[in-house]
């Protein structure tokens, strides 16, 4: 009878053990999912503002390509007035 109210114990102490356990674990997928969700709104914040600013930074060169054209076309002009008055 002892060794039976022993067993019984025992398993009651190892269902303890393992219903910690599971607990624990749970607690550690939930704490990976929420790590991982954290981790790809990142990445996507990450990637959306490079998208915002490699937009405005193609703006800005096409905005500089186009002056630049200006001033080069300013300065044939000007070399063309020069060769006139020469």
């Amino acid at each position: 009878m002892a060794a039976l109210t022993q067993e019984r114990n025992n398993i009651r102490d190892m269902k303890s053990r393992l219903e910690a356990e599971r607990d624990m674990l749970v607690k550690e997928r939930n704490t990976q999912k929420l790590l991982q969700t954290n981790l790809q709104d990142l990445r996507d914040s990450f990637e959306a503002n490079n998208v915002g600013v490699r937009t405005r930074l193609e703006g800005q060169l096409k905005e500089l390509q186009e002056e630049c054209q200006i001033l080069r076309r300013k300065v044939r002009e000007n070399e063309i007035e020069k060769m006139t008055f020469v």
